[in-house]
């Protein structure tokens, strides 16, 4: 990626009493952007941050939307200029969210927060403040923030978050959602919400060593998850389980944190085999499965090392699959050896005709076909 020189801009040149500041930091501004010249940064290297996390992908929309206005002599065009900047704030909040996701997949988060924050920004502009449409954000925002060390701006974003959940519990039947909530698509939308919530705020009480409190969110993940995808040995309860197997490995209990990552496999392993052999659309999409595949690969490794053969193979073909559906082209690339590694892993310990040799084989297969490996 090239990265245009910023301009360095004149404090004398703007109206009076008009201050500039990054878009980044808050400080006072000293560059500008020099293609659309309505973003402004404190230093270059804010300028580049912004601009590799998502400035870069909507220069143009900004151009637009922070621009000098047309004049407007009629009511009819006044309310075709606002449609105008609806739509273009619609299509720059969308590419500020794929942003923004494609970096927290990579645990790349340096480059997360830009995109976060303007997707949070336009949402405010969208959207009342009450709205579901901004939980979203606002757990992006908490998880960049995280990631950087921003506890205290992690802290309320989940706040705020929390806050448009509890205006919304009316929807549901009872203080605490029930399986038969569930036909209700307003329901079913709000509890994944509050579940990654519990997740979000999991993390936050992790980072500040608070396990307890982490264990206790994540639980309460664990069972929404549950809720709102039809059952508990869901993709996305496995996803839950990955992150309890973490933070029980955190504190040191490990007999309970492989119990919680062998679900999370068996569960992968199921809603995989829907995708491979029966042609189902995968239920997680790739930012969703970035973290327990990170998380499942450490303990396949461990695995390995410690000689526990039948689980480490199983583990290197789930992982194998789940690059191959949810990883980025690069991870994709590294979907069959995964998948060889748990094979010829499998092949010291099981006999070619046991039906998880079967299976390991025949998802090998599968890989390799859809890479194009030799």
């Amino acid at each position: 990626m090239v990265i245009p020189e910023p301009i360095q801009i004149n404090p004398l040149s703007f109206s009076k009493g008009t201050k500039r500041v990054c878009k980044l930091c808050g400080k006072g501004a000293k560059y500008m952007c020099p293609s659309c010249r309505v973003v402004f940064y404190c230093s270059k290297e804010h300028h580049k941050t912004d601009y590799i996390g998502v400035h870069s992908i909507v220069c143009s929309y900004l151009a637009q939307l922070r621009g000098e206005p047309p004049e407007i002599t009629s009511e009819a065009q006044r309310k075709d200029y606002e449609e105008k900047m609806r739509k273009i704030k619609e299509k720059c909040r969308a590419e500020a969210v794929n942003q923004a996701s494609a970096f927290l997949s990579r645990q790349e988060y340096v480059q997360a927060l830009p995109g976060a924050r303007l997707s949070l920004s336009l949402a405010r502009e969208l959207f009342d403040p009450s709205s579901p449409q901004l939980v979203p954000a606002y757990l992006q925002v908490g998880e960049a923030a995280m990631g950087r060390g921003y506890l205290e701006l992690a802290e309320t974003a989940l706040a705020s978050a929390r806050w448009i959940i509890l205006q919304h519990s009316s929807v549901l039947h009872t203080s605490e959602p029930v399986f038969s909530d569930m036909d209700d698509p307003k329901v079913q939308a709000l509890v994944r919400l509050r579940g990654k919530l519990h997740r979000q705020t999991g993390k936050l009480h992790a980072f500040q060593k608070d396990f307890k409190s982490a264990i206790i969110e994540t639980a309460h993940d664990t069972y929404l998850s549950a809720l709102s995808s039809g059952g508990p040995d869901s993709a996305h309860t496995a996803v839950a389980f990955c992150h309890l197997g973490n933070l029980f490995l955190k504190t040191g209990e490990n007999k309970k944190s492989v119990k919680f990552f062998d679900k999370a496999a068996m569960f992968l392993r199921k809603a995989l085999d829907k995708t491979i052999f029966d042609e189902e659309e995968f239920p997680l999409e790739g930012g969703e499965a970035a973290e327990p595949r990170v998380m499942l690969e450490r303990l396949a490794q461990l695995q390995k090392k410690n000689g526990d053969k039948e689980r480490a193979g199983k583990m290197f073909v789930v992982l194998g699959c789940l690059a191959l559906v949810t990883g980025t082209p690069e991870e994709r690339g590294d979907a069959y050896s995964k998948t060889v590694t748990g094979v010829d892993i499998l092949r010291e310990v099981l006999d070619e005709d046991s039906d998880d040799m079967k299976w390991a084989i025949r998802c090998c297969e599968y890989v390799k076909k859809r890479c194009g490996a030799r």
